[in-house]
């Protein structure tokens, strides 16, 4: 016999929920499942889709007449529901069927997830503490702001060009914001600030054409390299509209930025940078280093910071010797 829905809260031997709720509206037709559904009924825990199943129309239909307001999943299954959520964010945050706050509340979800790895597999240090907690009240308000059903529409968009741009966004947030908290100066609303603008620092590249995106920089034209040289000012133009401070806003368009001047896309030198910019510059360089991309494989982390400091006249040296101790979990005086 299953246990009662309201059961499922509860942990057994400190191994946390039994079973994870979620909105039967997140079940998409013609995707597959690699979890069990199950359905509450008389206060107790029946199947009502397999493993394996492709969801269809009348799977979320049914559910809805029945005025059901969450389905659930084992909680051994969590990875198989964790990454049917991932391969289907942008599906679900552009479909307007589901409310916004529904859909603003499938972001936090699964966004914080993947943070969550990130900060463990980035840092070496556990998902747990200040440092962490910080992070996730950020992501946290930010799935507040984005609920809005325009900002939902550009966020689905950037997700569906590719979700490694969107893991890559998500990593150098973590990163911006872990190396900024060092800085006295750096307060919970900057932070905050920076880190919408590291989210969303790649979303002017749903602008440009596909096949740019899986070209080697190297073997661009001069033509192309000049287009793909407009993805930060794009940026700008794509989340017109949008209410946005001007620390979020310089994320998105100095992130190509270079200390040296020689940048884009307006070659603005170090002196005229902020602090926040010269941060996730830093942080955007080396979290693309350390994942594959058209460029090459993905360096280690001793290798990545090796080409940064032969690249060093590009980035602030502060920024550098900080980011070094963050990766190493040293404490910063």
């Amino acid at each position: 016999m299953q246990p009662s829905p309201k059961q499922q809260e509860q942990t057994e031997s400190g191994k946390g929920p039994r079973f994870i709720p979620f909105s039967p509206l997140f079940i998409l037709p013609s995707t597959r499942s690699g979890f069990t559904v199950l359905l509450n009924q008389n206060d107790r825990l029946v199947l009502y889709a397999k493993g394996g199943d492709i969801f269809t129309e009348a799977h979320r239909q049914r559910l809805l007449e029945m005025g059901v307001e969450r389905v659930y999943v084992r909680a051994e299954e969590k990875g198989f529901y964790e990454e049917y959520m991932r391969s289907h964010l942008g599906e679900l945050l552009d479909d307007e069927t589901i409310p916004p706050e529904d859909r603003a509340a499938a972001w936090y979800q699964t966004s914080i997830g993947i943070t969550r790895e990130i900060f463990q597999n980035r840092l070496s240090t556990p998902a747990t503490g200040k440092r962490f907690a910080q992070i996730e009240g950020l992501v946290k308000d930010t799935s507040a702001y984005l609920a809005d059903p325009k900002a939902l529409k550009k966020i689905a968009a950037y997700i569906q060009r590719g979700f490694h741009l969107y893991d890559h966004a998500l990593g150098v947030m973590v990163l911006t914001v872990s190396l900024l908290r060092t800085f006295p100066q750096a307060d919970d609303e900057l932070l905050f600030r920076v880190g919408m603008g590291a989210i969303l620092h790649d979303i002017g590249k749903t602008t440009l054409p596909e096949y740019l995106l899986q070209k080697r920089s190297d073997l661009m034209t001069p033509e192309e390299r000049r287009l793909f040289r407009t993805h930060p000012a794009a940026g700008i133009a794509v989340l017109a509209g949008m209410t946005l401070e001007s620390e979020t806003l310089h994320c998105i368009l100095f992130h190509h930025e270079q200390s040296d001047g020689k940048g884009y896309p307006a070659g603005v030198a170090s002196q005229e940078l902020p602090l926040h910019a010269r941060a996730l510059i830093l942080c955007n360089a080396y979290d693309n280093l350390t994942r594959a991309t058209p460029d090459g494989p993905a360096k280690n982390p001793f290798e990545a910071l090796t080409q940064i400091k032969a690249d060093r006249e590009r980035y602030d040296i502060e920024c550098i010797k900080r980011l070094i101790m963050v990766l190493s979990n040293a404490e910063i005086a």
